[in-house]
């Protein structure tokens, strides 16, 4: 399952050859100013779970991710535009466990992950937050060797 935006920098014309390219299910999620990357807004925990800044999507967009996700978490839209805090970066253990890695000034939503069970891992972006980027912007997956 893929879930590609469209905004600000991507038409929904888009999304019916990323549909045959992929072979997969692709269901687009529609953001709302100021946010223009799914990522800035919105992460998963694990395959039933999804954090969402207040007010990011539209009202359709935010009624498909509550029909995908058995769990919906909310970052106040307050700290989510202050501090980047949907732009919390997941990553996994061996065991499958969830680690956050997030702006540390992300006070509300850490706590929030922490009694949702995610490791949380608070981050000093402030530097490269001015520059528009947070946790998510300077990270790369690297695979298994």
């Amino acid at each position: 399952c893929a879930l590609p935006i469209f905004q600000l920098r991507t038409d929904e014309r888009a999304i019916k050859p990323l549909r045959d390219a992929l072979d997969a299910v692709v269901i687009p999620i529609e953001t709302v100013p100021p946010y223009y990357h799914l990522d800035t807004c919105c992460f998963m925990t694990d395959d039933e779970t999804v954090w969402v800044v207040e007010d990011s999507l539209t009202i359709e967009s935010m009624g498909l991710l509550s029909r995908l996700f058995n769990t919906v978490y909310f970052i106040t839209k307050t700290e989510g535009l202050s501090t980047m805090a949907g732009n919390a970066f997941i990553g996994f253990d061996e065991e499958g466990y969830p680690h956050a890695f997030i702006q540390k000034e992300s006070v509300q939503t850490r706590s929030l992950l922490s009694r949702a069970g995610v490791a949380v891992h608070p981050i000093d972006l402030s530097e490269f937050s001015k520059s528009g980027g947070n946790a998510t912007c300077i990270s790369a997956e690297l695979p298994p060797i």
